[in-house]
């Protein structure tokens, strides 16, 4: 789907399958999902105890893999009292700047010994897809660690001359705030923080912006 413009997928109770292409929504052909189907797809995705965290919930934001298709950003939402799904598209392979027909000057930020470098736009713009890039520049051209803090997990880093840990709100640590104040003691070189920051997240990682390059993502 992706390599056909797919980017997201919209499930919802009395309404086919619509899938987002080229900045268009598509409605499939496809009989209208049922609050069973909803369920099902639920069940499927997510393990007994955050299936029946979601029940509770109005909102949640989770990752799901199907193997050797794709990986999948999820929003769980409710939409007039019934399971709604939101599914982004995320690649396996993570994009070069080239790819993503953006200016090759940007890998100078990778370069950096210090500083924090803020992406931001509006929502479907490229900031994951450009951080990820950045990101995966510095893991294979670099000798450093990079800690990143992110909800949920998106692109998945392989080690290469770089070593990547990945930790995602709610299951590796409990917040950004916790994940910022924690990752300065892992001896870092890069602190990726995949949302925007909270003031107390700022305020730990200025005093540190010497000796870090600190790449934040504000949605």
């Amino acid at each position: 789907m992706h390599d056909k413009g797919a980017s997201d997928i919209h499930l919802k109770v009395g309404k086919p399958p619509a899938i987002r292409i080229s900045n268009n929504i598509i409605k499939a052909s496809h009989p209208p999902l049922t609050i069973e189907d909803m369920e099902d797809a639920l069940g499927a995705m997510l393990s007994k105890d955050t299936w029946d965290k979601v029940k509770g919930c109005y909102d949640l934001d989770f990752t799901y893999e199907m193997p050797g298709i794709s990986r999948f950003r999820v929003n769980y939402c409710k939409d007039l009292g019934q399971p709604k799904l939101t599914l982004r598209i995320i690649p396996y392979e993570i994009p070069t700047l080239a790819q993503l027909s953006l200016p090759a000057s940007l890998k100078t930020f990778t370069d950096h010994n210090n500083g924090i470098l803020i992406i931001t736009g509006a929502t479907g713009t490229g900031k994951s897809t450009t951080i990820a890039s950045l990101i995966e520049i510095i893991n294979q051209e670099h000798a450093s660690h990079i800690v990143t803090l992110e909800d949920p997990i998106e692109f998945i880093y392989t080690d290469k001359k770089s070593l990547v840990t990945q930790r995602q709100i709610g299951i590796d640590i409990d917040n950004f705030a916790q994940g910022v104040k924690y990752a300065l003691r892992q001896d870092p070189d890069v602190i990726l923080v995949g949302e925007m920051l909270l003031l107390c997240c700022l305020k730990s990682l200025l005093p540190e912006a010497c000796p870090l390059l600190s790449v934040c993502q504000k949605r």
